[in-house]
């Protein structure tokens, strides 16, 4: 699934280029089930990238989960992409300034 507006998103990459944003963010999971997770460019990052299997280095994902660990209170460390690869749906929340020209409202 990709973010348009109306999906949740699994695994994505979020250009933040061209987003005015406070880099506060949080990662929710949509649905009850156990989740597991791999995130790049925030502070708190979910997963271990460098576990090995059979000398294969792979994405290691790290659960999330009502009732348990969630990133409510996260901050993107990045400059333009953040990452997210995700068993579920995820919602991801990302705090804009408010001078961001998605927040404008134009006079009639």
């Amino acid at each position: 699934m990709t973010l348009d507006g109306i999906n949740f998103m699994e695994k994505t990459k979020i250009n933040l280029e061209f987003i005015e944003n406070t880099k506060k963010a949080g990662i929710f999971p949509v649905r009850q089930r156990t989740t597991k997770i791999l995130t790049k460019g925030f502070k708190w990052n979910f997963g271990n990238e460098k576990s090995m299997v059979g000398g294969v280095e792979h994405p290691e994902r790290e659960i999330i989960e009502y009732g348990g660990k969630l990133s409510c209170s996260n901050k993107i460390e990045s400059l333009n992409d953040i990452y997210v690869d995700a068993t579920e749906p995820v919602l991801i929340t990302i705090e804009l300034k408010k001078n961001n020209v998605l927040m404008k409202k134009e006079k009639y």
